[in-house]
């Protein structure tokens, strides 16, 4: 790993970390849109899945007395089947279609902070609409879907990020057994993804100053351009 890659993976993770820490959502996206402009959707979705694993087992445990229960185990049931799925099959799709995904992962990102995107299942609805949300995790490295449906659950503040976090460890476990067997992931992916998890775990303590000081409006605003930056990434990504 030369300087440069080294400087992109300590920058990329403290600011996937602490984004994810102030608002529940986004670092991840944005992760995965920067690393596919230099190594691809496949290498991408292998390298950032152990990183942000350790990520979110570090900001679950240290928001675990926030997190949801009721709400977590009913969306793990159907969250993780589908992102072992999506593991499976992120690994056989083209390049092109992955970075296809990601833009549309994007876009669904941008239209939830915007109101755009109000999903509210019904309770009996709920595993079918988690299977959907860890297979597109999966395929995209992102769980856009996550927070529009725990906020539908009537989730917010310490809760919503806590309870996402912890349902953010079941969707990287699923996807990750999912890139193994694929034989997606290797030695390089593992090592890369070590030093990038260590910057995610800064990025966390960050995320903790900076959600301190920042009220919910500055927070949302921040969440809107890193994924209207994301998006642009994630479309270079796709035309070259």
């Amino acid at each position: 790993m030369d300087l440069l890659s080294f400087v992109g993976l300590a920058v990329g993770g403290l600011a996937a970390g602490a984004l994810s820490t102030v608002t529940g959502m986004g670092g991840g996206i944005a992760l995965v849109a920067v690393l596919s402009l230099f190594v691809g959707p496949h290498v991408a979705l292998a390298t950032t899945a152990p990183a942000l694993l350790i990520g979110n087992l570090h900001r679950s445990a240290r928001h675990r007395k926030h997190i949801d229960k009721t709400v977590a185990k009913q969306f793990v049931i159907g969250a993780l089947p589908g992102a072992l799925v999506g593991g499976f099959l992120s690994v056989a799709m083209p390049e092109t279609l992955l970075a296809i995904l990601l833009v549309l992962v994007n876009v669904l990102a941008l239209a939830r902070t915007y109101g755009y995107l109000e999903l509210r299942p019904k309770p009996q609805w709920m595993v079918p609409v988690a299977f959907g949300a860890g297979t597109v995790a999966a395929t995209s490295g992102a769980g856009v879907m996550v927070a529009p449906l725990l906020v539908a659950g009537g989730l917010s503040g310490e809760a919503l990020i806590a309870t996402a976090s912890f349902i953010a460890i079941v969707l990287h476990l699923g996807r990750l057994a999912g890139y193994g067997l694929s034989g997606l992931l290797g030695g390089a992916a593992l090592g890369t993804s070590l030093v990038l998890a260590i910057f995610l775990v800064s990025g966390n303590h960050l995320g903790e100053h900076v959600r301190a000081q920042l009220g919910p409006e500055r927070c949302e605003r921040a969440t809107r351009v890193t994924l209207f930056v994301a998006l642009a990434l994630a479309l270079v990504g796709l035309i070259t």
